[in-house]
């Protein structure tokens, strides 16, 4: 729970208490008159008490009102994935594993390793490492990657965001 829900709460338990408090004191009142009297001729008297707790609470009740909203700012932003607009939570270990398997697969002889990130803009980036291939076909390759594993993102993840995908140094002459 955040700071301010807390806050919030431990406010709205401090009204709740008071609000009963004051509510069992009056039916105390009702039931005594003599206890009425003493608290009238009380409040007759008592100018200077009733001044300081009079404004203390209303500090309290300031002050609390304005951290309430100062802690109480909540920030949204949208992520919009899929045909649909539905948003995705996505488990980086669970890309990983699926490009794993993607490389063991087709590069059955690559030891290589695979990392994912998401990156601050919420865009899904793959690191692996390629075998070293001819300069011809390197974009040929590269291209059916990008086709192959955006299929098995979108349809084992929901994952239908634009994918950055980064590589070795073997394939960065492309670039």
């Amino acid at each position: 729970m955040r700071t301010a829900h807390r806050l919030l709460s431990a406010w709205n338990v401090f009204l709740l208490f008071g609000m009963g408090g004051m509510g069992v004191f009056a039916l105390f009142l009702s039931l005594s008159s003599i206890h009425r009297f003493q608290f009238v001729h009380w409040l007759v008297q008592a100018e200077r008490e009733l001044l300081l707790a009079g404004g203390l609470i209303i500090l309290l009740a300031v002050l609390l009102i304005v951290i309430t909203m100062r802690l109480d700012h909540r920030q949204y932003y949208q992520v919009k994935m899929g045909f649909y607009g539905l948003a995705v939570e996505v488990d980086l270990d669970v890309v990983r594993t699926l490009a794993g398997r993607y490389w063991q697969t087709h590069f059955p002889s690559s030891n290589a390793q695979v990392d994912a990130l998401l990156r601050s803009d919420q865009t899904l980036e793959l690191f692996v490492e390629l075998p070293l291939l001819p300069q011809e076909e390197q974009e040929a390759v590269l291209q059916k990657i990008e086709v192959d594993l955006g299929r098995q993102l979108a349809r084992h993840l929901g994952y239908r965001k634009p994918f950055l995908l980064t590589v070795s140094a073997s394939v960065a002459s492309l670039r």
